[in-house]
């Protein structure tokens, strides 16, 4: 077996275990780095990893978080926040970087449909044995960070189903079952802000093939999805907030879920209104340290949790945490990626774009419109989100490459 054969199998383990298994994902990730950097290193190639935009985008995000950390220490998560930008970073560099084929960038994206198909029914299990009162992944965050992920991994088998040349027939239905399935969840799991993402990647999708018979079949598939998620929540009216038994879609639980949202945004407002700590933040994951009360405002939700860990808002949450400069190098990596996915669909081929675009597509797209709405960019979903955004990358680079070659002879 050779190193690079290494890698994609601990990157597939990884990718498996990612929204399940806490443990596990960080051993998995640290033993694919460390097999990238050996291999790197035999081949001489170590110091000479591509140097493009995003490339530096990337390296933008890390050292700004590091450096955040430095100036505001010490700070209660210490180099946490750190931690998780160097996870999701590495993720993103070493796939761009690694050379990898059609094929194994096919096998890890089975590994994440897998990982999340299997992720689901452990988190149902935990749902049935009272472990918890609502339906998320074990180690993916909670519902709305799991909502985040989850939608993410549709909109990679719906690509994966429609574009994979390679899939057998059976292949396809079990992956269109899979699909069904994790429609249905998402639906069970109430997160407005991803169920909003997703209906926007569907709205891109059916414009960007805007024929009378991808727009029939997408149709009738979000409406036989919409029938078996009402029959499965009319049957299970599941206890989201664990409090006042609000039901999956109550006046209730919309309500006071967007009071929470609101209080979470004026208190970053308020914080970056202070004047302090304008070009590099408070220190990423520190947004637990703040104190509405300080800033002159009084949080309920403060007041019975005690913390509030982010802004709602992932943007907001970039710019209180990591500063102006933070945000900076966030919203500049995203515009890179935006360009590049611009590009992949200009210069698709007459087969479409692949489904690595459409991965990307939804790498990019979901965790910016749910995280405008609920949770940052951090974590499992952000890992996630950069090797999908990775691979759409490699795939639309290797094209230009081919096309800019044949021209030339």
């Amino acid at each position: 077996m050779s190193l690079k054969q290494l890698e994609i199998i601990l990157l597939g383990m990884m990718a498996f275990v990612l929204p399940s298994l806490e443990t596990p994902k960080t051993l998995f990730w640290v033993l694919y780095v460390l097999v990238f950097l050996i291999r790197k290193h035999r081949d001489g190639e170590l110091w000479r990893l591509p140097n493009s935009p995003v490339v530096l985008a990337l390296w933008g995000i890390l050292v700004v978080s590091l450096i955040s950390t430095l100036v505001n220490w010490p700070i209660e998560n210490k180099f946490k926040g750190v931690l998780d930008a160097l996870r999701y970073t590495s993720l993103f560099l070493c796939i761009y970087a690694g050379g990898y084929t059609e094929k194994d960038l096919r096998n890890i994206a089975l590994a994440i449909i897998a990982g999340a198909i299997v992720g689901l029914f452990y988190g149902l299990a935990e749902v049935m044995n009272d472990v918890t009162s609502r339906l998320q992944f074990h180690s993916a965050g909670v519902v709305t960070q799991s909502a985040i992920y989850l939608s993410m991994v549709i909109v990679l088998a719906l690509g994966f189903i429609l574009h994979c040349k390679d899939l057998t027939k059976l292949t396809r239905v079990i992956l269109i079952i899979v699909l069904a399935v994790m429609a249905i969840a998402l639906a069970y799991m109430g997160s407005r802000g991803s169920l909003l993402a997703l209906f926007a990647v569907l709205g891109v999708f059916v414009l960007l093939n805007l024929r009378w018979r991808v727009v029939l079949i997408t149709l009738i598939g979000i409406g036989l999805i919409a029938i078996a998620s009402y029959i499965v929540i009319k049957a299970a009216p599941q206890n989201v907030l664990n409090e006042g038994h609000h039901e999956r879609f109550s006046v209730e639980r919309f309500h006071k879920a967007d009071n929470e949202r609101v209080e979470a945004w004026k208190i970053a407002l308020a914080q970056f209104s202070t004047g302090d700590d304008i070009i590099l933040g408070i220190g990423p994951k520190n947004f637990g340290s703040i104190k509405p009360s300080d800033l002159g405002i009084e949080s309920s939700f403060y007041e019975r949790s005690g913390v509030i860990h982010h802004a709602h808002n992932l943007f907001l949450t970039a710019l209180v945490e990591t500063g102006l400069l933070g945000l900076a190098v966030l919203l500049a990596f995203f515009i890179l990626i935006f360009m590049q996915l611009y590009r992949g669909w200009r210069e698709q081929s007459d087969s479409g774009p692949g489904w690595t675009w459409y991965a990307g597509l939804g790498g990019f797209m979901v965790p910016i419109i749910a995280g405008s709405f609920n949770t940052p960019f951090s974590q499992e979903q952000a890992m996630l989100a950069m090797m999908l955004m990775a691979m759409m990358y490699v795939t639309v680079e290797a094209r230009q490459s081919t096309v800019g070659a044949t021209a030339e002879h």
